[in-house]
């Protein structure tokens, strides 16, 4: 599913702040992964890929708002 970048934003703003690094640019999920805003949908091919999945982690019911 394609996302906007309005969404995109909203769910990046919940990743965590790491000092001393650009919070625009860089930030970790709630496993403690970084990640990097650039890279969101690339798949395998970087390290640092981050997506939006399920709101409901079990897979559940994804209409909830951001």
């Amino acid at each position: 599913m394609a996302y906007s970048e309005e969404i995109k934003k909203q769910v990046w703003s919940k990743g965590q702040i790491v000092f001393g690094y650009d919070s625009d640019k860089y930030r970790k999920d709630e496993c403690g992964a970084w990640m990097i805003y650039d890279q969101y949908g690339k798949g395998r091919s970087s390290i640092f890929e981050w997506e939006i999945d399920h709101i409901n982690p079990d897979g559940g019911d994804d209409t909830r708002q951001w």
